[in-house]
């Protein structure tokens, strides 16, 4: 996955990620096999069900659900860290009036 920001002014910025399928699909496929082992689709015995009538009836929706969780965990990685970068030093200013003496 690949994250890059674009500054359109002082206090928006535009982020645009890239994810290719080696960064989700093993997992998709790891869930599928899950599916495969808890599934009780009329026809076959629980836990036999064929990859491909599996693939044909979960695959879109896992893959989503994956995606999704991918975007989420990486976004809010890259958006803490920067922000954790950025201000990690900042102090707030207090008015000379309200330093104690």
């Amino acid at each position: 996955m690949k994250i890059t920001q674009n500054n359109i002014n002082d206090l928006q910025a535009e982020l645009k990620v890239v994810i290719t399928p080696e960064d989700y699909q093993e997992k998709v496929d790891k869930e599928l096999k899950n599916y495969r082992k808890n599934a009780e689709i009329p026809g076959f015995r629980k836990g036999k069900v064929p990859m491909s009538v599996i693939n044909k009836k979960y695959r879109i929706p896992v893959l989503v659900d994956e995606v999704n969780k991918l975007l989420q965990e990486d976004l809010y990685k890259y958006i803490s860290s920067f922000f954790l970068y950025k201000f990690h030093s900042a102090h707030p200013l207090l008015p000379t009036s309200l330093i104690p003496r």
